[in-house]
């Protein structure tokens, strides 16, 4: 059962009181985590502090519609930088299966990425890289329409004294699936893949997938829950040889439920 979320639009966007609908807000220990920050002027934001590290923030996402024979679509954001003048910013689909046949068969799973540089400047100019450019940028330095926003060393400065900036990619492209889709956003500079960036420092207003397509259309949902009859709509239940299949189970009181049995190892559902 999907919780309600807001009307489906052209093109896919998080901007808003949808940064809230967040699945999860994590980092490695010892580091903090991302925040869903409030400007003075009232804008809800993803901010990435520093220091750095793994740290990330997971949204789920239902594509509703995609153009005829297209699958990947280019990234708009709108940031400015906190605490930091050049970082980067990745956008992960981890929900691209090889085995799906409305996916590039090629990949392995959870390859589908953006990675961007975020900078105010331009001698450290915003690029951009894909899962299919790992070595060089889809995107040179100083193509994506402008900066990202100045630096400010307080998030919660109101953008009206301290503007972000939109940064708009044409090669560096994410891959969607029709239906449910996890993003990963993290803090991983294209310049330095696979590596995360160390010193990150960024704020995000908007997100946006596929600007200005309007075949394109989905929403942010605000988490997902698998309940009662739901189990049975599984993809694929299966397990390394040897190991018991996970089972869909009714209690003697009448619940549905997920049963991975013992022993474990590689076992899931999908």
């Amino acid at each position: 059962m999907v919780a309600a979320g807001p009307s489906l639009r052209a093109e896919v966007t998080i901007s808003g009181d949808a940064w809230s609908r967040y699945v999860r807000l994590g980092a490695e220990p010892g580091n903090p985590p991302p925040a869903i920050v409030t400007t003075a002027d009232g804008l809800k934001s993803l901010h990435f502090p520093r220091p750095s590290g793994d740290k990330f923030a997971i949204y789920l996402l239902e594509v509703t519609a995609l153009p005829a024979g297209k699958s990947r679509f280019p990234i708009r954001v709108l940031s400015r930088q906190a605490m930091d003048t050049v970082n980067g910013l990745a956008i992960r689909n981890l929900t691209i299966d090889p085995d799906d046949p409305n996916s590039d068969p090629t990949t392995q799973v959870q390859t589908s990425f953006v990675a961007i540089l975020l900078s105010d400047t331009a001698g450290n100019g915003p690029r951009a890289r894909d899962d299919r450019s790992i070595s060089a940028d889809s995107d040179p330095a100083n193509s994506l329409g402008g900066l990202s926003g100045a630096r400010v060393d307080d998030p919660t400065l109101s953008t009206a004294l301290y503007p972000a900036g939109q940064l708009t990619t044409t090669n560096a492209t994410l891959e969607l699936k029709p239906g449910l889709n996890v993003l990963r956003l993290d803090a991983t500079d294209p310049r330095t893949l696979p590596e995360y960036d160390p010193d990150s420092g960024n704020q995000i207003f908007s997100l946006v997938i596929g600007p200005a397509d309007a075949e394109l259309q989905g929403q942010v949902l605000g988490g997902i829950t698998f309940r009662g009859e739901d189990w049975d709509k599984y993809g694929r239940l299966s397990a390394d040889i040897g190991l018991t299949l996970p089972a869909i189970l009714n209690t003697t009181d009448g619940h549905h439920t997920l049963h991975l049995p013992r022993p474990s190892g590689n076992k899931y559902g999908i």
